[in-house]
């Protein structure tokens, strides 16, 4: 787990990854037209040139430290929203230079947080992947495409609306509000400390997982090993479950209005209460 840093790491999370049958959008070429070169295009350019993940003796990025490093860069000139977007449809051009996805998610968040208007818009769908984007957000993001891993992590605050699919460890330790009109891949909410996130469509595996506060409504199916570690807030699952439900759950409450693919693991649960079409499952309540 990385904590401050507090970016959580699974391992083996794409080798079991059910959600891989949820292909994301293909990517679109942006028209040259749409890409308005200015100067301040050529300034954001530069300092996007400049921007490096910071590292620590491990190789592994410092999210907090990266994040900061990208502020300093852009606080020396001004730029405006439709800037932004200009920058988001230009970064197209840059998506083979190494650590692309991460860079690109810290530079646009750093780049909405300091900017002075409330609401942005960006486009993913030219681009092959990204990350980290919404990182710490404060302001509102409506993503027109899909989002990408670790979307909205360490939010504060903040809302994310995505046009799109999630990839994984959607809303990582967050506060604040997520809408994912898509699927969302393995983990979502992972360690969710509290705000909401509903998912439109289905999520694969290990929704909630660590979870201590807010909510997660799943209006599709859901994965295997459902609200696992949870520790509070509660879960609603629309659709139908996989097997695992509730393994080693300390608090909180999970909702399932589908069918699910097995019974409790009851020797696995320490406290916390489950729901099944309404009916309490756990604890077991003696007629």
């Amino acid at each position: 787990m990385l904590v401050e840093r507090r970016i959580a790491k699974v391992s083996d999370a794409r080798a079991s990854d059910q959600f891989r049958r949820y292909k994301r959008e293909p990517t679109h070429a942006v028209r040259k037209a749409e890409i308005k070169e200015n100067e301040t295009l050529r300034a954001l350019k530069q300092a996007w040139q400049n921007f490096e993940l910071v590292k620590d003796d491990m190789a592994v990025v410092d999210p907090r430290k990266s994040y900061q490093k990208a502020l300093e860069l852009i606080r020396s000139f001004a730029y405006t929203k439709a800037d932004i977007e200009n920058f988001n449809l230009a970064l197209g051009e840059f998506q083979n230079e190494k650590d692309f996805a991460k860079r690109a998610g810290l530079f646009l968040s750093a780049l909405i947080n300091n900017g002075s208007d409330s609401t942005y818009t960006i486009f993913t769908r030219h681009l092959d992947d990204l990350g980290l984007l919404g990182i710490y957000n404060r302001k509102t993001i409506i993503v027109e495409g899909d989002a990408g891993y670790d979307c909205a992590a360490l939010m504060d605050g903040g809302t994310v609306i995505v046009k799109g699919n999630a990839g994984e460890r959607l809303g990582n330790c967050m506060k604040g509000k997520i809408i994912v009109y898509g699927n969302a891949a393995p983990f979502a909410g992972i360690m969710l400390n509290g705000g909401s996130i509903k998912i439109k469509g289905n999520a694969s595996n290990y929704v909630g997982l660590k979870m201590r506060g807010g909510k997660i409504i799943v209006q599709g199916n859901c994965g295997h090993t459902l609200g696992a570690e949870m520790h509070g807030g509660s879960i609603l699952v629309m659709g139908d479950v996989g097997i695992t439900v509730a393994c080693s759950m300390y608090g909180g409450e999970i909702h399932i209005n589908g069918n699910m693919s097995g019974p409790l693991f009851e020797a696995a649960i320490r406290a916390g209460s489950v729901y099944h079409k309404g009916k309490q499952i756990w604890p077991i309540v003696n007629p």
